[in-house]
């Protein structure tokens, strides 16, 4: 949305297929274990482990969703609170989710404000 590009519904359809065995087969596990390994105090240092594991997966699946959606994206002409508002919502139908309206306006604003701040004067 920030760079006035966007995907319809299909397309983040098509990103939620490419990245389905990486979310299913490294993140979910790890998510599992550390949620698991949580409550056990004695466990704290392989806790915090796991965690940056999960993380570090999860980053890794955001480096490979950025040229995926480069392929899929289309041009926008809405304000980029529209754009980013519509992403979201077409996102959350394409994985099956449906986050209140007030959570993806929220998400548009920040997607408005990171933009204005990146073409700020000195950004």
């Amino acid at each position: 949305a920030c760079s006035d590009r966007k995907l319809d519904a299909d397309g983040w359809r098509q990103v939620v297929v490419e990245q389905a065995h990486w979310r299913h087969e490294v993140i979910e596990p790890l998510r599992r274990a550390r949620r698991g390994i949580k409550p056990v105090v004695e466990a704290g240092e392989l806790y915090q482990q796991v965690k940056q594991c999960e993380l570090s997966a999860e980053w890794l699946a955001l480096e490979w969703l950025a040229p995926s959606l480069e392929r899929r994206a289309i041009q926008s002409s809405e304000p980029v609170e529209t754009t980013a508002y519509e992403a979201i919502a077409d996102y959350c139908i394409a994985a099956g989710q449906s986050p209140p309206v007030q959570m993806r306006h929220a998400l548009a604003v920040l997607a408005a404000n990171w933009r204005a701040d990146a073409s700020a004067p000195g950004a």
